[in-house]
């Protein structure tokens, strides 16, 4: 059975993407 390493990359990578999303929302917030 091999490893998942694609679901923690995969899971990581969402987990990033969530990070910059709620930032680039928190700073539009901020700007208008």
């Amino acid at each position: 059975m091999p490893e998942p390493i694609g679901i923690i990359l995969l899971s990581a990578g969402l987990i990033g993407v969530w990070a910059v999303y709620r930032k680039r929302l928190r700073n539009y917030a901020s700007a208008a």
